[in-house]
């Protein structure tokens, strides 16, 4: 059995909701319908981890482990060559 300790929007979800606080509410409300002691995992710094803060409880942000993320902290699209992360010890060059 599998218990579900966290919740992070992913991809496209996850780069919107960053700076979209709209968003991250509406993010944040669905998962509080399910569970609310459930944490909620934002960027750090961002306006998405203030509005994940009322209804649920925080966790640091955990990088990525096979998508390279961007200087502002969002994930790199798909559509470059250095998205994917393919050797964990060579960290990827953030444009």
């Amino acid at each position: 059995m599998y218990l579900l300790t966290h919740v992070k929007p992913h991809g496209a979800l996850y780069n919107q909701a960053v700076h979209n606080r709209e968003l991250a509410k509406a993010i944040a409300k669905g998962v509080a319908r399910w569970k609310t002691d459930i944490v909620l995992v934002g960027l750090a710094g961002s306006p998405m981890l203030e509005v994940f803060a009322t209804p649920a409880s925080l966790s640091p942000p955990k990088p990525s482990q096979t998508a390279a993320t961007s200087r502002d902290g969002t994930l790199r699209s798909r559509k470059h060559e250095d998205a994917l992360i393919h050797d964990p010890a060579k960290p990827p060059v953030k444009p």
